[in-house]
């Protein structure tokens, strides 16, 4: 099995995560997989790709399926539990402080099998899977053939609030957005600290509205892959096409999106909410290099 590179997008939602998957697909050199957390859930639930094609039915996942072993409801449904007690949250810690969870291998060679086959199917040596839980970034590094890089994504948390405060998927208020926010974010850098040293680069979404292409200069000497089409078209002003993938957000039933940074809360929120949202979610605004309040 010839090795693969695998980047994954690990982070708080809302974040920004998708629409840097979306960037960095835009590269020949990377396959935008989507959310590889829900793939067992798609395929054994007759759940659409974002082509709107059921996964079975898609040109790019039904090629995918066709490689995989056992390939039955059954045996996907138990699959898909063992990698929810891998993943899950009261994982993380077994991942960081303890011995390998017993039934590790057997995952990470049927992850890594789907991994290797998507890449084949891709014709491409790097995939991206944006799933963003913390549990799956650390069972992730159990890949033997699979060469593992994460990006850290991190947004302003009064950014992430607004963005909850939205009526759409997973509207949360702003207590909960906050505790959210901090929990995710908190262990997110525990683990880039620990388990996960040397493989992750940490990446704040607002400097991509300032300097996007040293970003993703940044970010192409990280992984390794040539992202020289996606510097020119995002300074041309250029669309990005949503390629074959498993979940995401509303954006994915869309053909392309432009890109656009989002720091509309910087004029709606007012100056006293900024500071204590910000003070809410401190250490992690100093830490992350955000101030009290814009304007």
């Amino acid at each position: 099995m010839s090795r693969v590179k695998l980047i994954y997008l690990m982070g708080a939602g809302r974040s920004g995560t998708t629409a840097l998957a979306t960037l960095l697909g835009a590269s020949s050199e990377i396959q935008s997989l989507g959310e590889m957390h829900q793939f067992f859930e798609h395929a054994c639930g007759a759940r659409q790709c974002s082509c709107s094609a059921l996964i079975s039915d898609c040109p790019y996942w039904g090629q995918v399926l066709e490689r995989l072993p056992d390939y039955n409801d059954e045996a996907w449904s138990a699959y898909d539990q063992e990698r929810r007690e891998i993943e899950g949250h009261r994982a993380i810690l077994g991942h960081l402080f303890s011995g390998k969870n017993k039934h590790i291998q057997h995952y990470a060679d049927l992850q890594e099998k789907i991994i290797s086959s998507a890449a084949e199917v891709s014709g491409t040596v790097t995939v991206l899977d944006s799933a963003k839980y913390i549990g799956r970034a650390l069972a992730l590094r159990n890949l033997r053939n699979v060469d593992l890089k994460v990006i850290y994504v991190v947004r302003d948390p009064r950014g992430v609030i607004q963005s909850f405060s939205k009526k759409v998927q997973t509207p949360r208020g702003t207590l909960s957005a906050l505790f959210y926010y901090l929990s995710v974010n908190m262990v997110a850098e525990v683990a880039r600290l620990t388990g996960l040293r040397g493989r992750v680069i940490k990446v704040r979404y607002e400097d991509f509205e300032r300097q996007p292409e040293q970003i993703l200069n940044r970010i192409e000497d990280f992984i390794g892959a040539d992202l020289s089409e996606v510097t020119t078209r995002l300074s041309t002003g250029g669309t990005f096409d949503i390629a074959h993938l498993i979940g995401g957000n509303r954006m994915r039933s869309q053909e392309n999106i432009a890109f656009k940074v989002d720091v509309s809360w910087r004029s709606s929120m007012g100056r006293l909410s900024q500071f204590l949202v910000y003070l809410g979610a401190f250490p992690l605004s100093l830490v992350n290099g955000y101030r009290p309040w814009y304007r």
